[in-house]
């Protein structure tokens, strides 16, 4: 894999606020989405980073809240035509590929805004199982549509924990 470009990173690490949808796009459309959702006030109630030690990678200690943020990620996959390829929890946000898979051929079709729809499940039922409403609003969401593209949104979700420090998300 070719070296991303500084420019292409950029845009991963500091997506610029816009539309909460793509306006006319049908998220039903097959194909990979990435997804990050943050806390309400970037407020760290997922867990701690922690660094690694003699060769153990960096990695996210969970907090309760945390373990069911990623319970709920794992159970999207029980969404019909939605699978979660790759996620993260970090301590103020989430990071997630979503595939929707192709329906032509499925006898039941997904409802229109299948993406939001999921997104919006995700968050009601993580808030209720946690007692209080913990993410922000809306969300970022990337319609990912090439391997390149797929392959360094791949290795950003894989690397976040141990580029922390350099996340946009990141506070003391």
């Amino acid at each position: 894999m070719d070296d991303p470009s500084l420019n292409e990173l950029n845009q991963i690490r500091n997506p610029v606020r816009k539309r909460n949808r793509l306006e006319n796009y049908d998220y039903n459309t097959a194909g990979m989405y990435f997804i990050t959702i943050c806390t309400e006030d970037k407020e760290k109630l997922f867990g701690i980073v922690i660094n690694g030690t003699e060769g153990e990678a960096p990695g996210v200690r969970l907090s309760e809240m945390g373990r069911i943020v990623e319970r709920q990620i794992q159970s999207i996959n029980r969404v019909p035509f939605v699978q979660v390829e790759k996620y993260v929890v970090m301590p103020n946000h989430v990071h997630m590929i979503l595939s929707v898979e192709d329906n032509n051929r499925q006898q039941k079709r997904p409802p229109n805004d299948l993406i939001p729809s999921t997104i919006g499940g995700f968050k009601r039922i993580c808030s209720r199982k946690i007692g209080r409403d913990v993410f922000q609003r809306s969300y970022y969401d990337n319609i990912i549509r090439t391997q390149h593209r797929f392959d360094l949104i791949w290795n950003y979700i894989a690397d976040n924990p141990r580029r922390w420090k350099q996340d946009r998300f990141y506070e003391p």
